[in-house]
């Protein structure tokens, strides 16, 4: 656990966690650990107002303390009970996941800039740019790396 905090006045008792994953990552993973976290969450007792229990619980997975503490929102999944009695909603980034695992490799297009792709198909988060300029033989190219800023 990285981070929990809790809110307790009359309007509403609130459960905050953030936690950070790490291991072989699967949706159906994250889910089951969402769930016992929520489990886990939902039993806490002791508050002042609502009978003593959360009636908002909302947990957050990351797969590095970095992105945990960027604040910007890069959980990887999460899940989030408003009001008591409420449904149960949880999200998991499934293309954050496939991106995990995935090496880097360059294809190159017939245009002159091409972009960075994973194994599976898809662009990275943060791309880099490859820059080809044919040289004046068929073997030979020039190749700069441009990294885009976040």
């Amino acid at each position: 656990m990285v981070d929990r905090n809790t809110y307790d006045v009359p309007i509403k008792t609130q459960i905050q966690l953030h936690a950070v994953v790490s291991g072989t990552l699967t949706e159906l993973g994250l889910k089951q650990l969402l769930q016992k976290l929520y489990d886990e969450a939902n039993a806490t007792r002791g508050f002042k107002y609502h009978g003593g229990k959360p009636t908002h619980v909302f947990i957050y997975l990351y797969t590095s303390q970095d992105h945990f503490k960027s604040g910007m929102g890069q959980w990887i999944a999460m899940l989030s009970k408003i009001g008591e009695g409420a449904r149960i909603d949880t999200e998991v980034k499934t293309e954050l996941i496939a991106q995990l695992d995935a090496k880097p490799e360059v294809k190159l297009l017939p245009l002159s800039h091409t972009a960075l792709f994973l194994s599976n198909g898809q662009i990275p988060i943060y791309p880099l740019i490859v820059h080809v300029q044919q040289a004046k033989t068929v073997n030979t190219a020039n190749i700069d790396l441009i990294s885009l800023k976040e």
